[in-house]
């Protein structure tokens, strides 16, 4: 009756009197919630905290005294509610719940409010503290794994020494070896120190922890290469660098640090393949260049890997076709492996982008070269050489090799220019008595033109007045045009020069037909002959021609005395031994003598 009544004055307003019916409830029947519950929800409405505090002490002495620990749990718990929620004192309804975690440290809800209040006072101390109470009576599990794991990142908030932070995070991940938050928080901790194997190992069981998730696994992957790199581990960071780029279909970071450690071990082979790898990576042409063009380089100079030196070079070339060293090695290699039609493609690329004269003059003289020396390609060579003449007008090896091109196909117009183009450049007396011969040559047999025969020959005499092949040409030009005093002169300087005696017949015959033809003087062209036969007394040809000029003359006596002659010198060649050639002249000589050979001469004959 008397909560009944209570109630009905605390509706109408009377809180007083209905806390004073409370309590006098409460001391009929003590501990009775029926009393307890209003006279805590009453005096929590208006303010007065004595009563129930007075209530909740009396719980606390009696559940103290009978060992209820439970009792004692909820008694501070009360307490802890009158101090926060009633008298607004938040120190003391923080030392009531700590109290209450003590009496009965398996409260949940004691603990969560504990933490609660911790948290807001910055008490980070007492919250680790807290927590360490809880790990001493937490069985293993998940549960347990958790509060170490909050224990640890408080322990990070008070700044504790990295040894201690270490070894928090070490005993959970003895629990658990994929707890993520925690591996994390290590590898952090751990590479603060720098490259070392319990890093690697750390980043290796993070790099497992995302199997499933490529892009993070090679991430990961990388970091461990980079850090056994460190440690002088290079095949090991190589196999994490490979398995992290093919994860990600090509992965910059793992493939620079891929370059980096191939370079540390001087395994250029690997830091090639990684540098062509990147270059395949990049948007930029100059960064991809610059890739390929170190990828070649160590190819090239390291790997002693021509072939593959080339690919690389090529694939810089491609990329910025001006890059100079790329077409200077390449251009190497190619001609080292007597690749011919590649080496002048390249150089005819080059060609399109060089700027300066002077090196476009030398690319097109190094194909023209390569065209006629190696690809047999005469076309080819002209073009490229006609390109440095339109340039250069006085390179005098061009205008030569275009006229021994020209020689060489037989293009004699072509020739004759460019050996009268040539003839105005060269300074060498020698070299311009051969041009002057081949001018010579070229008008003389291939565009019929006497008169410049006649002076390309004249002008090789100006360099060598005994030239004979010259001498020759413009004799035999004398006389087909009838510049009879300028074939005479010829002859008689080839006459005077030569030791021969079947080739000084050939050059007195000449002469006789000169006096005979051209100066009507059938003295001088029978002393010709004759001279020829007294030059070369077994010359079949010298006697011949002796023969034939009486005979044209009708001269037979002149034929029988000069025969006679003749046949005397041979007859005493013979006394003095056998000589084949004496009984030649003789048997020649024999139709026209008046007498038959002698007897003795007939015995010694073979025939």
């Amino acid at each position: 009756r008397l909560v009944r009544d209570a109630e009905h004055l605390a509706e109408q307003g009377d809180s007083g009197g209905a806390l004073a019916l409370l309590a006098r409830a409460l001391e009929v029947r003590p501990h009775d919630p029926l009393a307890a519950e209003p006279l805590k929800r009453v005096a929590a409405a208006v303010g007065e905290a004595g009563s129930v505090t007075a209530q909740a002490l009396a719980e606390l002495r009696l559940a103290e005294a009978a060992g209820d620990a439970r009792g004692t749990a909820d008694a501070y718990e009360a307490l802890a509610r009158i101090d926060g929620g009633v008298r607004g004192d938040g120190a003391s309804a923080l030392i009531s719940i700590e109290a209450a975690v003590a009496a009965d440290p398996e409260r949940l809800v004691a603990i969560r409010e504990l933490e609660r209040a911790y948290a807001a006072a910055g008490r980070i101390g007492d919250l680790v503290a807290l927590r360490e109470r809880q790990l001493a009576t937490e069985t293993p599990g998940p549960d347990r794994v958790a509060l170490a794991l909050d224990r640890a990142l408080l322990l990070e908030r008070l700044d504790r020494p990295e040894d201690e932070l270490r070894a928090a995070y070490q005993d959970i991940l003895a629990q658990a070896p994929r707890a993520r938050r925690a591996l994390f928080q290590l590898e952090s901790l751990v590479r603060r120190g720098g490259s070392s194997p319990e890093l690697a190992a750390l980043e290796d069981a993070i790099a497992a922890y995302f199997e499933s998730d490529p892009r993070t696994r090679s991430a990961f992957l990388t970091r461990g290469g980079e850090t056994l790199s460190d440690l002088g581990r290079l095949d090991d960071a190589l196999v994490h660098f490979r398995e992290a780029n093919e994860l990600r279909g090509g992965y910059p970071a793992a493939l620079e640090g891929w370059r980096d450690a191939a370079l540390r071990g001087q395994l250029w082979i690997d830091f090639a393949e990684a540098a062509s790898k990147e270059a395949g990576l990049s948007d930029d042409a100059a960064t991809r260049a610059r890739l390929w063009h170190l990828a070649g380089v160590a190819l090239m100079d390291r790997a002693l890997a021509g072939e593959r030196a080339i690919d690389a070079l090529r694939a810089a070339l491609t990329a910025d076709p001006h890059h100079t060293d790329a077409f200077v090695r390449l251009r190497l290699l190619l001609d080292e492996q007597g690749e011919h039609e590649a080496l002048a493609a390249l150089l005819e690329e080059r060609l399109g982008v060089e700027p300066d004269d002077a090196e476009r003059v030398a690319l097109h003289r190094a194909i023209a070269e390569l065209a006629r020396n190696f690809l047999e390609d005469r076309e080819r060579a002209k073009y490229h050489f006609r390109a440095i003449v339109d340039r250069a007008p006085a390179d005098l090896r061009a205008i030569a090799a275009l006229s021994d091109i020209a020689w060489e196909q037989g293009a004699w117009g072509d020739a004759a220019d460019a050996l009268i183009a040539r003839a105005r450049l060269e300074r060498d007396p020698a070299m311009l008595r051969s041009i002057h011969f081949r001018l010579g040559m070229i008008y003389a047999d291939r565009l019929p033109d006497a008169p410049a025969a006649i002076r390309a020959f004249q002008r090789v005499l100006a360099h060598d007045p005994d030239d004979e092949a010259a001498l020759e040409r413009l004799a035999d030009l004398g006389i087909a045009t009838g510049e009879w005093r300028m074939a005479l002169g010829a002859c008689e300087r080839l006459v005077k020069n030569e030791t021969v005696p079947a080739r000084k017949v050939a050059h007195l015959h000449r002469v006789g037909r000169i006096f005979a033809e051209g100066f009507v003087d059938r003295g001088k062209a029978e002393r010709a002959y004759r001279a020829a036969v007294d030059a070369a007394p077994d010359s079949d040809v010298a006697l011949t021609a002796l023969i034939k000029f009486y005979e044209a003359a009708g001269d037979a006596a002149s034929i029988r005395v000069h025969l006679g002659m003749v046949a005397g010198a041979m007859r005493q060649r013979i006394a003095r031994g056998v000589e084949p050639s004496a009984f030649r002249v003789l048997a020649r000589v024999a139709p026209y003598g008046r007498r038959s050979m002698p007897t003795c001469l007939a015995r010694r004959s073979p025939r």
